[in-house]
């Protein structure tokens, strides 16, 4: 007659759940992160992008004496900055334009 012992090398299904729980914990904590720097990705081109519109808003200003017009970003990607930048950016994650609101409706007051 055989006798059972307890170690016997099999995987109990409590064993088997608490694998599969500290792998699912560790996938969604995975993907958090990558999310989160994808996000900062964003956020970087977005700092990146207003640096280059006030370089490129501030070489207009010195060449006209005025700011653009306030529709200068409608056009999102297109070339009504140019030479100045080679395309209006948009934002990175809807394809939007931004928003540009001057404090003087003429714009030439700086």
């Amino acid at each position: 007659m055989k006798r059972f012992s307890k170690e016997r090398g099999a995987v109990t299904l409590a064993e088997l759940l608490i694998v599969i729980v500290i792998l699912a914990l560790l996938f969604i904590i995975a993907i958090w992160n990558w999310r989160n720097q994808i996000g900062r990705g964003y956020d970087a081109r977005r700092k990146s992008d207003l640096a280059r519109i006030k370089i490129a808003f501030e070489d207009y200003y010195n060449d006209h004496e005025c700011y653009p017009p306030d529709t200068i970003f409608e056009n999102c990607g297109g070339p009504e900055l140019q030479p100045y930048m080679r395309e209006i950016p948009c934002d990175p994650t809807r394809r939007i334009p931004y928003v540009y609101i001057p404090l003087d409706p003429d714009g030439c007051s700086g």
